[in-house]
């Protein structure tokens, strides 16, 4: 080594000798020990936040699995004609579904399920303790705790999930039909339905054609259809509604008219009796309500308001005639038996009908315009043949009649209902009903209900 000259590494020895209070003096040393200190609480805060994650995790999975209960619940109620034990009857089901979304009811999981009365007030921010469709269901699940547990007495934690699903209406029908089998409802031969305001209601189970459209030119304009069973549209583009799940598959509607006290003949006065004279009675003129063993309508006749109680023989309304009730109180033709004898309704090509039902709601036959006797046997004919111009404003309720429109007919009506047992239209029938959801003067709302959650 020449004389003078250090040797080269004698720094960097000194360097790495420093004592540890001129490493904190340094910025990278004091970064080293700042990080250091906070690693701890790092991995800590990072630890809770996915704790906290899994929680809501959980709980998001448990109020799916609570909503899907509820709706279960409620499906039942639908399905049963009544319900006396909840826990016996809507329980079960409630438990599958829940149970399916994830639930595990034979581990530290509960479920409890509530059914309309035993609702507590003040659960939610609307009481359905009065709404008898509403079924709650409350959960609670047991979720471990993996790094909060570190810190903590316990090893799990509890998380709670509530929900409430009722029967509500998604729709008003003004055709409903009841008949189970079969095609229930039908437009063929270039035959226009258009409904405004209203939907269509089917109760045939029937997979196939519980309702039918044929014929290239046939259209069905409707708010909504809802069909327990199948449809076979011939172009299905030329069926249209306004909302968004037309429902195949459905429940069946129920008869809103099933309830109502049907007229007892003893109440009225004996109009008339024999055939001959009853077709004679009602050639033109005006007519009072009563007793009639059959009654032919032919001329122009003017209807006083009341009911008309048709007894064994046919309500026939004759080509080319004009038939009103002008007095302003509504009419009702009930027709029954006599015997054996069932009346069918025909109303004949060229004749023109504008008749209004009973629109004060004390009236007991309210909206009723016609009333078919509950106990008739299914099929009866009511026809409107072609080239018949009504204009009717109530229920034609004939729970056990095929409703057929045919032949250039036209129902131009301000707020009509048909509830039967199959209703048809063909031949360039028309009908047109301009009624806004059936809710004012019109009698009984054929609901057309849907499952849906509240709360």
């Amino acid at each position: 080594m020449r004389k003078g000259v250090k040797p080269s590494f004698s720094k960097k020895w000194l360097h790495r000798r420093r004592p540890l209070s001129e490493l904190a003096g340094d910025g990278k040393g004091a970064f080293v020990i700042i990080f250091a200190l906070m690693l701890p609480l790092l991995i800590w805060s990072i630890g809770v936040g996915v704790e906290v994650g899994n929680w809501y995790a959980n709980l998001r999975n448990l109020q799916g699995a609570a909503d899907a209960a509820a709706v279960a619940g409620v499906y039942e109620v639908w399905d049963a004609s009544s319900i006396s034990d909840s826990q016996t009857e809507l329980l079960p089901r409630a438990t599958a579904e829940a149970e399916r979304n994830g639930l595990n009811a034979s581990a530290s999981d509960t479920i409890t399920l509530n059914y309309y009365d035993e609702i507590a007030a003040g659960d939610y921010s609307t009481d359905y303790s009065t709404d008898n469709g509403a079924v709650e269901v409350i959960l609670s699940q047991a979720v471990d705790l993996y790094f909060a547990g570190w810190f903590m007495d316990t090893s799990t934690v509890t998380v709670n999930a509530q929900a409430v699903a009722t029967l509500g209406t998604s729709s008003e029908a003004c055709v409903l039909t009841l008949g189970t089998s079969g095609t229930g409802f039908s437009a063929s031969g270039n035959s226009t339905v258009d409904l405004s305001g209203c939907s269509i209601a089917v109760n045939s189970t029937d997979s196939d054609d519980a309702m039918q459209t044929s014929g290239g030119s046939t259209t069905v304009n409707t708010d909504c259809y809802s069909v327990v069973g199948g449809t076979d549209f011939q172009d299905p583009d030329n069926v249209t509604t306004s909302c968004s799940s037309a429902s195949t598959g459905a429940h069946a509607a129920t008869d809103p008219y099933a309830d109502t006290v049907q007229p007892v003949e003893s109440d009225y006065t004996s109009r008339c009796t024999s055939v001959p004279t009853c077709n004679a009675a009602v050639n033109t003129g005006s007519l009072e309500e009563g007793v009639y063993s059959q009654l032919t309508l032919q001329g122009t006749v003017d209807l006083a308001g009341g009911v008309y109680y048709i007894k064994g023989g046919n309500l026939k309304v004759n080509a080319n005639a004009v038939i009103t009730n002008n007095d302003g109180l509504g009419v009702t033709f009930f027709l029954t038996n006599d015997g054996s004898n069932w009346p069918t309704v025909t109303i004949s090509g060229g004749a023109q009908m504008t008749l209004s039902a009973p629109d004060d709601d004390t009236n007991p036959y309210y909206g009723l315009l016609f009333y078919q006797d509950q106990d008739t046997p299914p099929t009866q004919a009511i026809t409107l043949n072609g080239g018949a111009d009504t204009n009717f404003t109530g229920a034609l309720y004939f729970p056990s009649g095929d409703v057929s429109v045919s032949g250039n007919s036209s129902m131009d009506s301000t707020c009509i209902q048909i509830i039967s047992y199959t209703v048809s239209f063909s031949g360039d029938t028309d009908m047109d009903n301009d009624c806004d959801m059936l809710s004012s003067g019109s009698g009984n709302s054929i609901d057309i209900e849907e499952v849906t959650l509240v709360e």
